[in-house]
């Protein structure tokens, strides 16, 4: 997942010569500047949702719709890769282990300002993270002790690398697969990952969630 800074390209110095030459303002250089080294959260997120038809139909799943609200977001284009390749991990999980097969699902990405950066948040229309089966593979590997009932505690093992909920290995991460890295790459950037649950369990044990990414400014900023 990892980047060298992104230069400004030829046309974006030609611009700003332009724009020099012409006495534009501090103000309208600065701006310039800044569309040519951000991107905008939106088109980050296009070639993840373009490749969704192609994993769905290998997983014999519906497509599901993709909603990004809160706002405009830009991301320093320096750290567009890391986190495009983020939120493919995180995508992909929700369409293998999160999305049930046989109904339309949706996946939320909402962006909101913080006073230092932006946070993302991705909640899928699923039942949740399977509590009940993290905890006995986290036992299992000694992660977590036999009396260990904490419920966020437990969740956190899909953070584990190798830890993962799902039934039977495929190409397509399951829960806990990646998700190790997801979160070494967000650190790595300044941010942080959390799991903030939004229900309570179910009858079976799953337990619906938001996977929260904190961004410093470095990363992201809101667009007014």
């Amino acid at each position: 997942m990892g980047r060298k800074p992104a230069a400004l390209s030829s046309d974006a110095w030609t611009t700003l010569a332009e724009m020099l030459g012409s006495g534009a303002s501090l103000q309208d250089l600065a701006e310039t500047i800044d569309r040519n080294s951000t991107v905008d959260l939106k088109e980050l997120i296009q070639p993840i949702v373009k490749s969704m038809p192609e994993l769905a139909a290998k997983l014999g799943k519906w497509v599901p719709m993709v909603v990004l609200e809160g706002g405009q977001a830009r991301i320093r284009s320096r750290h567009s890769s890391d986190l495009e390749g983020v939120l493919t991990h995180i995508f992909r999980n929700s369409i293998d282990h999160g999305l049930d097969t046989g109904t339309s699902g949706k996946i939320l990405l909402h962006v909101e300002p913080t006073l230092d950066g932006i946070t993302l948040r991705i909640q899928d229309s699923g039942k949740g993270l399977d509590l009940e089966t993290l905890r006995a593979k986290g036992i299992s590997l000694g992660l977590i002790g036999s009396a260990e009932t904490d419920d966020l505690k437990i969740a956190n093992l899909i953070f584990k690398s190798g830890l993962s909920t799902a039934q039977k290995v495929t190409e397509i991460s399951g829960r806990g697969v990646g998700m190790d890295a997801v979160k070494a790459t967000v650190e790595e950037m300044g941010g942080k990952v959390e799991i903030q649950f939004i229900e309570n369990r179910d009858d079976r044990g799953f337990r619906p969630f938001n996977l929260v990414l904190t961004l410093p400014r470095a990363v992201g900023r809101m667009v007014n």
